[in-house]
């Protein structure tokens, strides 16, 4: 069964979705407790904006407004990601990832979309 956790970005790709300017309605929160990094949807910590955790269902929203088109499909071997977008008018790119359980090729396919965005600024000089 799966815990509430598996349903929340990490607290990196957290980060690097702010860094990529992503705001959303905040359902839970990272916190630190005594050297450890937690969860919570009990607490409002609003004013805490970098501990804000989205689900991965809002990172995986926001990348499909930018245009990815994504899917996690089910093999013999597991589960895989497929990321298809256009880098130009007339060129597609369809990338695949490994067989994994789902909810790391959610993680996983959060992870790529996250180093193709950051890799895209870096190329248009922002």
């Amino acid at each position: 069964m799966k815990e509430l956790k598996d349903y929340f970005c990490t607290p990196e790709q957290s980060q690097k979705l702010k860094e990529l300017g992503f705001i959303f309605a905040p359902i839970g929160y990272f916190f630190n407790y005594e050297g450890r990094t937690l969860l919570s949807v009990n607490m409002d910590l609003s004013e805490e904006e970098d501990l804000r955790a989205p689900l991965r269902a809002q990172a995986l929203d926001f990348f499909r407004e930018k245009g990815y088109e994504t899917i996690i499909e089910k093999y013999e071997a597991g589960y895989g990601y497929a990321i298809r977008f256009k880098v130009k008018k007339d060129t597609i790119i369809h990338l695949q990832g490994d067989f994994t359980p789902y909810e790391e090729s959610e993680s996983m396919l959060i992870d790529r979309l996250i180093e193709m965005e950051l890799d895209k600024e870096v190329q248009d000089g922002n």
